[in-house]
């Protein structure tokens, strides 16, 4: 059952969003170190939650922040979704807890595209405003990887002399991309793509039917073990979206007509996780081609191929960043993806 709680840039409608879900699938290697030092009372003041989007970072977050305020920070448990903590977590009303996202706008109606110096300077208010009366006061960033340079060096100075009894923890898809001074600052704990298995209770958890077989076996087969990937597909009619994206690819003359209206429909404003799931597919695409020509040993396609998957990436993030043309965007990756595919075929 969903509460009432603070919209989100990257909530998907009727599921679950991370500071509500009690179940976190997959990770064993991650809750026992959590548990261990908890135990010990040896939890670095600043941890980095790296791996692929999707995969129960943010949920594992509030689960530990959780843990650290109401279990007595004895070991790593499951929440107790009855508990006044966890209720007032869910509901982005806990006093000791801060949870750093990107914000709406109410002037353009619209979620900004980064996190600006200004929300990093928040959590310095907040955490000199809040009474401490010996309790932890946890700081959730997601994803550290929104954080502009301004806001980057804000975050910094802060871990540079954090305040006591206070956890931070960073969450990044792409934690290379952050301050080389940041990453020495933090504890990183590295998540990994999920089992089929955990994937597929992930997936019933949130409340979604996996019992039809081609459906299956088309989420593994393009989630890369990311629930958020898959949730996306089941909610959002990804198969037509894979399907219009391989007929385009397939024809022999790119169809500039079918590619501008595919444009034109991913672009509404409405449509914009219909827009990410076209820029998963299309990720999972080259990544799947790079992978066949590594199994037979054509390694210089599969270069290629990897090649054009860390510059789409790159194309991608800043495309939202700067708030590009996302029309113009897809059709000139269609085009590239297209003669990519017929020179290398």
């Amino acid at each position: 059952m969903l509460i009432d709680s603070p919209k989100h840039y990257d909530d998907i409608d009727g599921v679950i969003p991370p500071e509500q879900n009690s179940h976190v699938f997959g990770h064993d290697d991650v809750k026992n170190f959590l548990s261990n030092m908890l135990q010990k009372n040896q939890l670095h003041h600043a941890l980095l939650f790296e791996g692929p989007q999707g995969v129960g970072k943010a949920t594992l977050a509030f689960q530990l922040a959780w843990n650290m305020i109401a279990n007595g920070q004895t070991n790593f448990q499951k929440p107790d979704v009855h508990s006044s903590v966890f209720r007032q977590m869910a509901q982005g009303s806990y006093p000791n807890l801060i949870h750093i996202s990107r914000r709406f706008d109410s002037k353009t109606e619209k979620f900004k595209n980064g996190i600006s110096v200004e929300d990093i300077r928040d959590i310095h208010h907040h955490l000199h405003r809040t009474s401490h009366d010996g309790a932890w006061r946890i700081v959730i960033v997601d994803s550290a990887d929104d954080m502009n340079r301004n806001a980057a060096n804000a975050i910094l100075k802060i871990l540079e002399e954090p305040p006591k009894k206070t956890l931070f923890i960073l969450i990044s898809h792409y934690p290379g991309r952050l301050l080389p001074t940041i990453r020495s600052r933090c504890h990183a704990i590295r998540f990994h793509p999920l089992k089929d298995e955990a994937l597929l209770s992930s997936l019933e958890h949130l409340g979604f039917d996996v019992s039809i077989p081609d459906l299956l076996h088309n989420i593994i087969d393009h989630s890369q073990g990311s629930v958020r990937k898959a949730a996306l597909m089941l909610c959002m009619g990804s198969g037509d979206i894979i399907h219009a994206l391989q007929e385009i690819l397939d024809k022999e003359k790119f169809d500039a007509i079918k590619a501008q209206h595919l444009g034109q429909v991913l672009a509404a404003r409405e449509a914009t996780l219909q827009y990410e799931q076209f820029c998963n597919a299309v990720l999972s695409y080259i990544f799947k081609k790079a992978n066949a020509l590594i199994e037979i040993n054509e390694m210089a396609k599969a270069n290629l191929y990897a090649h054009h998957w860390a510059q789409l990436e790159d194309e991608i993030k800043r495309t939202r960043s700067f708030n590009l043309d996302k029309k113009q965007f897809i059709i000139n990756l269609l085009f590239k993806l297209h003669e990519l595919k017929k020179v290398h075929s």
